[in-house]
């Protein structure tokens, strides 16, 4: 019987969270990484994001159904005119029976008008071919990993943010300028799945785990690329941060790598097509773009 695709609801969110953590500890695996352990807090931050996303595009999600069972997922949405593909996966057991390609048809569809297409792709190889062949256009991105003691203190431009009514104004100012639109649902979503915010008052903002920078957004590449130096060398949030998603077009990133000694390794694409604004200084998150 071949696998049934249907529009994803608010009821469907928990099996999609550990469907989801499922695919990517296989990927994780056949890639040779560390599988991420996924406990009850990430599920319930999953469950959380997903519900966010059907709440704000509720046409972007779908999931595929076999025999009663959620077998695969393709979560997307659009916002000021910018598409993003937040997640498309297949259970293990079912792939190689095109349920991938469906599902990539159907958020594509739902996005179709939109002026603009953003995927940050994980390393898989057939998940490239398939945007490739989507018309999406890839940037080979790398990720820069911290090393704790081999860097000079960075400028502590970034200040630690509560979220008050004038930061989150200066967030909501910075997206405008920088991406066009601002986002605050998506920043407040980021925030309460366990990211802080930390802002350069000068124009440049970053959420940010203690571990893992989430987004970063600035201005100008000189701004990015010293609020990046700060977090990459431990300096605003005490450990050394991982930053994703540096392609040719942040040069400004490869400079802050460089200036926080910080090692560099490949980390998938970054994947795009139509029409961009002129990003300033810009590292996106993989779901909210």
């Amino acid at each position: 019987m071949s696998a049934l695709l249907r529009s994803m609801t608010a009821e469907d969110v928990g099996m999609v969270a550990r469907l989801w953590a499922s695919i990517w500890q296989a990927l994780t695996h056949a890639l040779g990484e560390e599988a991420r352990h996924f406990d009850e807090v990430a599920f319930d931050r999953m469950e959380r994001r997903y519900r966010y996303l059907l709440a704000v595009d509720p046409g972007g999600s779908h999931v595929a159904v076999d025999d009663g069972e959620i077998v695969g997922l393709g979560v997307s949405h659009v916002h000021g005119g910018t598409f993003v593909l937040a997640n498309l996966g297949v259970a293990p057991s079912c792939q190689d029976r095109g349920l991938g390609r469906q599902l990539l048809d159907a958020t594509l569809e739902h996005g179709a008008a939109a002026a603009r297409g953003l995927i940050c792709s994980s390393p898989d190889p057939r998940a490239l071919v398939r945007y490739l062949r989507s018309g999406f256009w890839a940037a080979p991105a790398m990720e820069a990993v911290g090393r704790a003691g081999v860097a000079s203190p960075a400028p502590r431009a970034l200040r630690r943010s509560a979220g008050s009514p004038a930061d989150l104004a200066l967030v909501d100012e910075i997206d405008r300028q920088v991406r066009g639109a601002a986002r605050p649902g998506d920043i407040a979503v980021m925030v309460d799945s366990g990211a802080q915010l930390y802002l350069d008052d000068e124009g440049a903002y970053a959420l940010a785990t203690d571990t893992e920078v989430v987004t970063l957004c600035a201005t100008g590449p000189a701004l990015g690329r010293r609020a990046l130096v700060a977090l990459l060398s431990g300096a605003v949030t005490g450990r050394c941060c991982t930053a994703r998603w540096l392609t040719a077009a942040t040069p400004w990133a490869f400079e802050a790598a460089a200036e926080a000694r910080a090692s560099l390794k490949g980390h998938g694409a970054v994947m795009t097509r139509g029409t961009w604004p002129l990003l300033q200084a810009w590292l996106p998150s993989g779901v909210f773009g």
